[in-house]
């Protein structure tokens, strides 16, 4: 994996924390940009290749002392990205995808409530949560088949989040 342009170290920070096979990572400007270095207390660099670094992220818990490091540096490229999506919409943009989500769900849960579905709670902005009671397993395994993912509340109940897409 190539890591070049912003938010290299939260790029890498987030190979850390998703990897689920040793992964080789190619750091880009590594080698005169000093403040990269810090992500050496999350993994270590095996070689320079020209201005690369090199770092093989194998997948395993995080050492205790590293969480706060990691998570951090990922926060800070969610934070990033989220920043843009709204300087990129506007606050007129944002507002109206609001409310598109929220009229989704709206519409989701009423069209839920009309077929029979326990929705559980009547305050939400973009997520249902649906009580499924004894169903809950066949419909996570349907929704699954149709690559709609659901989100697992417990043994009886599922949530469903919508977005503008």
């Amino acid at each position: 994996m190539l890591i070049d342009g912003r938010f290299r170290a939260a790029c890498l920070a987030a190979v850390l924390l998703r990897a689920k096979r040793p992964t080789t990572v190619l750091f880009d400007d590594y080698a005169k940009r000093g403040y990269y270095h810090r992500v050496e207390q999350l993994a270590r660099k095996e070689e320079m290749i020209g201005r690369m670094a090199r770092f093989t992220v194998t997948p395993g818990p995080i050492p205790p002392d590293m969480l706060t490091v990691a998570s951090d540096t990922a926060q800070a490229l969610l934070a990033v990205m989220a920043s843009m999506y709204a300087a990129y919409h506007g606050p007129v943009g944002l507002k109206r995808i609001a409310l598109y989500v929220h009229r989704l769900a709206s519409t989701f849960a009423n069209g839920l409530s009309l077929l029979g579905h326990n929705v559980a709670d009547a305050a939400f902005f973009d997520t249902v949560k649906v009580h499924t009671g004894a169903e809950t397993d066949a419909i996570i395994q349907r929704a699954l088949t149709k690559k709609i993912n659901l989100r697992r509340i417990d043994a009886g109940s599922v949530c469903v989040s919508l977005d503008e897409t």
